[in-house]
């Protein structure tokens, strides 16, 4: 199941040695990645484009509720084929992340710039972030070096969408962002056809 080389220190275990495939997203995922799309001018396309077997659950999606994984492919299979930029692509991600996790992410941020915390800090709650927007999947985090991390989220099946490796790289960016200086993603298998994510970071 791992993909990450045994020479990198633990500092996050996967949840289990048996994790169970992503079968359920988080309707604030899905809701935060269309608001983005909107606000860039993108919504007519998207819908032209997606799945017209899933155009109702997005269409009546409600932030709080739990969406099959099903719906989160075809959302993210019509975003991919809307064929735009990778700085538009992470900053849409980057969006999305705050979006989904402001309230919890405001607090720490601001706790935790008081205290000195680095991005070890939000990496050591993947499992919590995790929990509450995916039913299913699992990431681990391990330690390269002190500001260098590999992050390993095994198991989600819109792993194999080049649009969703992109946004979850924006993602990672812009939390980790919130804790140091600058930080820097890079996706270790961008063309992967397994349900893997695996991502470099590093930050100053």
């Amino acid at each position: 199941m791992s993909a990450v080389a045994t020479s990198a220190g633990v500092f996050l275990p996967h949840v289990s040695s048996d994790v169970l495939l992503a079968k359920s997203v988080r309707g604030t995922v899905i809701h935060g990645s269309l608001s983005s799309l909107r606000k860039r001018g993108y919504a007519e396309r998207y819908q032209l484009l997606l799945d017209p077997r899933h155009r109702q659950a997005i269409a009546e999606l409600a932030a709080a509720s739990w969406l099959p994984i099903e719906v989160a492919i075809a959302h993210y299979r019509a975003c991919d084929a809307l064929n735009l930029g990778r700085v538009t692509i992470e900053e849409i991600g980057r969006e999305t992340g705050l979006f989904v996790n402001q309230v919890v992410l405001s607090l720490v941020s601001r706790v935790s710039r008081e205290a000195g915390a680095t991005p070890w800090l939000p990496l050591s709650q993947a499992h919590k972030f995790l929990s509450r927007t995916w039913v299913g999947s699992s990431i681990a985090v391990y330690e390269i070096g002190p500001k260098e991390a590999r992050l390993e989220w095994v198991q989600l099946p819109i792993a194999t969408i080049p649009y969703a490796r992109v946004a979850i790289g924006g993602f990672l960016g812009g939390i980790g962002g919130l804790f140091t200086t600058a930080m820097y993603v890079k996706d270790l298998a961008p063309t992967t056809t397994r349900p893997i994510l695996t991502y470099n970071m590093s930050w100053v």
